[in-house]
């Protein structure tokens, strides 16, 4: 034990705790022999630790333990939610009508008439959405004004009270059937934080009295919500804005419908994670710090609390997978409808993708429905000039694509290039990383050669440390390559079986215009 303790206290290329080790390529020579005269007592350590393993009680997420390493498990769940990579958030709301939008602490109640459209049409919402590529949309059901969007029995701030459609209509019900007529996940965002109907400033109301009729009946609205779509058969995702602290009472029964939702539909739970939250074990995702979709990186979709810095999001020691949104809007800078709010260009969008889901981070963007209940015709024009360009850089420019690659040697993947032009001026690499094993990769490179040449780094200014979901990286200078090579130089794992590759490209941006 001696000789072990000494062991595992020789340098590593890319130290870490222990409990989760990064292993580069090579192991220096005194831990080589360090481990050898060890091997007896490392080998009866590990199976006495899987005994241990086997018999523990279980989260919903699972953490896989492989000699050394240990990591967490994305569920099924967030699985889905990285298939999905891009989605949509519909703000529409009270504050459509007002001009509060975010204000907080807002002491006041706006007349149940104010919420009045002439022409909702969440056909037109869903079929923009499915144009653009998104593969759900999140409808704001509640934000902060208290105001309910469908008919609830709690109160009478809702839709049930509003001139249109002489209080029968109901936006939810309305949303989800046009998500699954276009086949556009469906989700809800739904704020308690903040509720100016009751009185509600960051989570509490000033009369303590009150507090547990007030958690009550937003207990009730969520039933009410999930029993909507769980009759439709799907959600892609809740979204507890600033996440859910209410009466330990009402928290049990809340986790509780959240979960098992999750479970049921594959449904991710957005601020569930968060320190203070009471639903860890929903498939959390959360915020990564801004609203402009530009993921702070490294990014790992490990973490500890769904914590984030300016510079980074996780942590390859984290024992909680939460992977991130980036969200942006459509509007700069407004979530709801503002009419004389500059309209984001279809080129600001692409490069949003890039710094965004090129992170692998999933993007949700803005629909803002006007007072009318439709979409702004300048809107719609940005997003289908931004479906456009995603098109033209992301899909036609694919010079080169090979799924599930496998290692020719130790940590190294190779492959050949049949290219009509093997000079590339300006383009890009895309890989993804297999995440059914966990998030693993901490740092690759990059190399090409041309008929036999010594391999050399694709140049780029990009760091290249995690790949997650997706790794964009654009080149800065041209190519002439007909092999290119992917060398993974650290990662989370006791031998390169740990980790794999999903998918690897080479994208030809030559002929197109620089957005970046």
């Amino acid at each position: 034990f001696v000789c072990l303790f000494v062991c595992l206290h020789v340098p590593l290329r890319y130290n870490q705790p222990m409990d989760i080790v990064m292993t580069s390529a090579r192991v220096t020579s005194a831990q080589g022999i360090c481990l050898t005269m060890t091997r007896p007592v490392v080998t009866t350590s590990l199976l006495f630790l899987l005994v241990v393993v086997i018999n523990a009680s279980h989260d919903s997420q699972e953490r896989v333990s492989n000699g050394q390493d240990a990591v967490p498990i994305p569920t099924t769940a967030h699985l889905q939610f990285h298939e999905d990579t891009f989605g949509v958030m519909i703000t529409y709301n009270l504050q459509t009508y007002t001009t509060t939008q975010g204000t907080a602490c807002l002491n006041k109640t706006f007349p149940e008439t104010t919420f009045n459209p002439t022409n909702v049409d969440t056909d037109q919402w869903m079929q923009q959405a499915s144009e653009m590529g998104a593969n759900y949309a999140i409808l704001v059901v509640d934000h902060f004004a208290g105001y309910s969007l469908w008919q609830t029995k709690v109160n009478n701030y809702s839709v049930a009270t509003s001139p249109w459609m002489n209080g029968t209509g109901d936006i939810v019900d309305l949303f989800i059937v046009s998500a699954q007529k276009y086949n556009v996940r469906p989700g809800f965002f739904f704020s308690v934080h903040e509720d100016w109907y009751n009185g509600v400033c960051n989570f509490n109301h000033t009369d303590s009295a009150r507090q547990p009729t007030i958690d009550a009946g937003h207990e009730q609205r969520l039933q009410e919500l999930m029993e909507k779509f769980h009759e439709k058969g799907i959600l892609a995702q809740t979204w507890f804005d600033a996440g859910v602290k209410v009466s330990d009472a009402a928290q049990d029964q809340i986790a509780s419908i959240v979960t098992n939702r999750s479970l049921e539909f594959n449904t991710t739970c957005h601020s569930c994670g968060n320190t203070g939250s009471v639903l860890k074990g929903a498939s959390p995702v959360s915020w990564m710090g801004n609203e402009e979709a530009s993921m702070p990186y490294p990014n790992w979709s490990n973490t500890e609390d769904c914590s984030f810095t300016s510079t980074s999001y996780g942590t390859p020691n984290g024992t909680m997978y939460c992977p991130a949104h980036c969200d942006a809007v459509i509007r700069d800078h407004f979530w709801f409808y503002h009419a004389n709010a500059p309209v984001v260009t279809p080129q600001k969008l692409l490069n949003q993708w890039y710094t965004s889901v090129g992170r692998g981070c999933n993007l949700i963007l803005n629909m803002n429905p006007m007072p009318s209940g439709e979409l702004p015709p300048a809107d719609m024009a940005a997003y289908q000039g931004f479906a456009r360009l995603k098109q033209r850089y992301y899909q036609d420019a694919i010079v080169f694509s090979t799924s599930s690659p496998q290692q020719v040697k130790a940590n190294t993947y190779s492959f050949d290039l049949d290219l009509t032009n093997s000079t590339i001026t300006r383009g890009a690499i895309h890989l993804r990383e297999e995440l059914t094993k966990g998030q693993r990769i901490a740092s690759f490179k990059v190399t090409y050669s041309y008929q036999g040449s010594t391999p050399q780094p694709v140049p780029t200014t990009e760091r290249l440390l995690t790949i997650g979901n997706h790794r964009f990286f654009a080149f800065s200078e041209a190519l002439t390559l007909d092999s290119l090579f992917v060398e993974v130089t650290e990662y989370l794992g006791s031998s390169p079986d740990a980790y794999g590759l999903r998918l690897v490209e080479l994208l030809d941006w030559s002929t197109l215009e620089p957005t970046l």
